[in-house]
């Protein structure tokens, strides 16, 4: 920390300084950061835990660190105290999870978890939010997402949209939007081709 901070005035010029306002997003700061990490002497684990979109890694801990950073919302969960890079620039936090969740909802074709994907999936939630894309991140919503169809108010199986979809995230429009989608796709499909899909996302 002393070598650091003898070179960085915060720890957010670290990141930042390797960054442009026209950049895209955030994978040159994830980059030039680690490289300022492991540039001196340090313990192997080190590059373990700070991983590098240059391995096509999807740097879960670190985008997950800048939203909180960065991103400032009336929750209490990210901080907004960084005002160098902008909310527009942040990836979001993939894992096993979002991926499973982003390919239920249409917006990813594949469960593999890498920078490629995460790319991917936040340039599909930029054409919502062009100026906060990471603010949809699926992990709260994977609690309510149904496994099969439920039933109806009717009693009819798949007779609208899952009960579950009018408690997820009811402020986020986009949430809803992507449940009802999703759940009016699978009601389409006949009998096996569901049993099919479930299989292919359990």
């Amino acid at each position: 920390l002393n070598e650091y901070y003898s070179t960085f005035l915060s720890m957010e010029s670290a990141f930042s300084t390797h960054l442009d306002p026209g950049d895209k997003n955030v994978k040159k700061a994830l980059i030039g950061f680690q490289q300022i990490a492991i540039a001196g002497e340090h313990p192997a684990r080190t590059r373990k835990h700070l991983s590098s979109p240059a391995r096509n890694s999807a740097c879960k801990r670190m985008n997950m660190f800048l939203r909180w950073m960065v991103r400032s919302d009336h929750q209490g969960v990210d901080f907004g105290l960084w005002k160098q890079i902008s909310p527009a620039q942040l990836v979001i936090p993939m894992d096993v999870h979002v991926t499973r969740v982003a390919r239920r909802f249409g917006l990813i074709t594949s469960e593999v978890v890498n920078w490629k994907n995460a790319e991917i999936l936040t340039d599909e939630l930029r054409k919502f939010d062009p100026d906060d894309p990471v603010k949809y991140d699926f992990a709260s919503a994977l609690r309510v997402m149904p496994k099969r169809p439920r039933k109806s108010f009717d009693g009819r199986r798949g007779g609208g949209p899952p009960r579950s979809s009018q408690t997820l995230l009811q402020t986020d429009d986009l949430a809803q939007r992507l449940v009802v989608q999703h759940h009016h796709r699978a009601v389409s499909l006949d009998p096996e081709q569901r049993a099919e899909q479930r299989v292919a996302v359990s």
